[in-house]
């Protein structure tokens, strides 16, 4: 297990990305496979990744429910940064099974692709930090 909440945060981060190219390399025909996982309930794989995400659902509420209770509140910027992941998660989710060739094609009403959207995203992200720096709000060093 890590060690701090930035390793652990990393560490979740990358194995949610194997994971989820895992199941998409499976397919819908994992869904209904039988499982013997404890989590499975007896049944197929379906109810097993659908209890996990009940479970993350829980266990993220009993985080925010056990915060509240310490008055351990997000700063400011914690809060920013945690909304921001959860956007960036909700887009990632909107990419989800799209076919490399449907990633790269322009919209029908000509507008970008899905990839020019999404390098688009990161480039803003970049070019923001570096007008963060150059503004003085970071520090040299900090990207």
């Amino acid at each position: 297990m890590p060690a701090t909440v930035a390793e652990t945060m990393n560490e979740m981060f990358a194995s949610s990305v194997r994971t989820m190219q895992i199941l998409l390399d499976a397919g819908e025909a994992a869904l209904p496979v039988p499982t013997t996982h404890v989590c499975g309930h007896g049944k197929d794989t379906w109810t097993l990744l659908t209890t996990l995400i009940d479970h993350e659902t829980e266990h993220m509420q009993q985080t925010l429910l056990g915060r509240n209770e310490a008055r351990d509140m997000r700063t400011p910027m914690e809060r920013i940064i945690a909304e921001w992941i959860e956007t960036r998660a909700r887009f990632l989710g909107t990419l989800v099974g799209l076919s490399d060739e449907a990633f790269q094609a322009k919209s029908r009403d000509g507008g970008w692709s899905y990839a020019e959207a999404a390098q688009h995203l990161l480039d803003l992200e970049q070019e923001a930090l570096a007008t963060m720096e150059s503004d003085g709000a970071l520090s040299s060093g900090e990207r």
